[in-house]
């Protein structure tokens, strides 16, 4: 069997369509996935840990609030528990370079 070995480009071209949360599960794949998470040369292409989160709650109008992230977190918190919503929880919909999209439904109004 031979094995072949993919240019470190390509390997990180690779990683980086992955979704966050995925990469931080592969890059403990190999030494070498590991280092390109460090690695400023390529560190600009890999998905990026989000540091924190702004959300409104109630009416159009009212402050918009931010939460920080616990930087000691290993792993991607997609509970989003952080976010106080009056007790009702954020359903995480996408992301995209960074951004979440939240979706909170108030049982107040049905």
């Amino acid at each position: 069997m031979t094995t072949t070995v993919l240019p470190d480009d390509l390997v990180v071209e690779i990683l980086s369509r992955l979704p966050l949360k995925s990469f931080c599960h592969f890059r403990c794949v190999s030494k070498s996935w590991l280092a390109f998470s460090s690695d400023p040369h390529y560190r600009w292409k890999l998905p990026r840990t989000p540091i924190g989160l702004l959300y409104q709650k109630g009416e159009h109008g009212t402050p918009i609030l931010l939460a920080g992230l616990p930087s000691n977190d290993r792993d991607i918190n997609t509970t989003l528990s952080f976010v106080s919503c009056c007790g009702h929880p954020l359903e995480l919909k996408d992301c995209s370079n960074g951004l979440l999209l939240c979706y909170h439904c108030d049982t107040h109004y049905k």
